[in-house]
């Protein structure tokens, strides 16, 4: 029994050496990706779709690029607003420097600690010692972005061309998130409450600007009917997209797009397109945060004569 024992215990530390739970990560989110992307493609040739994308318009995805990068300066100060509220004074460039990075670690490395853990872990590390407080910020960043969008998915929602009776009474629903959001945020993170109105116009801003973006990646692939309904097919893959499934989302806002296309009436291969081109600007911007990587952001700060002036936050919640 006891050499058993010994036996069993030998072979649970052989796993836990060989068997990497992130690796594992990783390969399951790569898995799940490649198992959207090929239903998507089995169900409509890729080519048709790389011909839309061929063919798209150079200055208008170009334009939506730069709407893309604005929005993401804008998401960058709404994190700010935050790391200011619980004492983090960090100026603009540092904080979208670290953005960049967290942007790249989401996308590129799917398996590892992640943007928002490295931006926990590295702040933690130049001093800021209330990592409670650093998780509730990071948290409430995303949920600001989450809360606009899905205020944005009930207005494209009305707008729809489908017909659904009394389908406007849904915008009561904006208030009423609105209020719930507010209480949600004064409750559970009081030290941010006073950053809602500010973050939440930024988060709306935000959300418009990527909208406004989708919108002109769809006059790009020479799609300019049904607008609303494209529109409202988007902000649905980008909660889809959101879930921590896939490799920055990519399969699961394609699979998102055939279905969603598919009962709305929509032109599958316009929204697979404009779903594939929102993900290769995503990841062009991302890719930008390498810089970050190779040279050591710690080395950066130091080189730029920055630094994160934390204030020692010992004190109670």
């Amino acid at each position: 029994m006891n050499h058993k024992t010994k036996h069993l215990s030998r072979l649970e530390k052989l796993l836990k050496q060989t068997v990497n739970p992130k690796l594992l990560k990783a390969f399951a989110k790569i898995f799940i990706s490649a198992l959207a992307l090929y239903f998507v493609f089995t169900k409509i040739p890729f080519r048709d779709v790389w011909f839309q994308i061929k063919d798209a318009n150079v200055f208008l995805m170009i334009s939506a690029l730069v709407l893309f990068v604005l929005s993401k300066i804008l998401a960058s100060f709404r994190l700010l607003l935050y790391f200011k509220a619980i004492g983090i004074k960090l100026d603009s460039i540092t904080n979208l420097k670290l953005y960049l990075l967290g942007m790249f670690y989401n996308l590129f490395l799917p398996g590892g600690i992640g943007g928002d853990g490295y931006k926990i872990y590295l702040l933690k590390k130049q001093g800021y010692s209330n990592v409670r407080r650093l998780l509730g910020s990071v948290l409430v960043d995303r949920l600001s972005g989450l809360y606009a969008l899905f205020c944005l998915l009930i207005i494209t929602f009305v707008f729809c061309s489908f017909y659904i009776s009394c389908k406007q009474a849904v915008l009561i629903l904006i208030p009423i998130s609105y209020f719930a959001y507010q209480h949600f945020i004064k409750y559970i993170f009081p030290y941010l409450k006073t950053t809602t109105k500010a973050s939440t116009l930024y988060s709306f801003i935000v959300q418009a600007l990527q909208m406004t973006m989708a919108f002109f990646l769809l006059l790009a692939l020479g799609q300019n009917a049904n607008i609303p309904g494209y529109l409202f097919l988007f902000l649905v893959s980008s909660v889809v997209a959101a879930l921590p499934l896939t490799i920055g989302g990519v399969g699961g806002r394609e699979i998102t797009a055939l279905i969603g296309a598919d009962l709305l009436h929509l032109n599958i291969d316009i929204a697979i397109a404009l779903s594939l081109c929102f993900y290769l600007i995503t990841a062009l911007v991302s890719l930008s945060g390498i810089y970050y990587m190779i040279i050591p952001f710690e080395t950066q700060l130091y080189a730029n004569k920055l630094s994160l002036n934390c204030t020692n936050s010992h004190e109670s919640e």
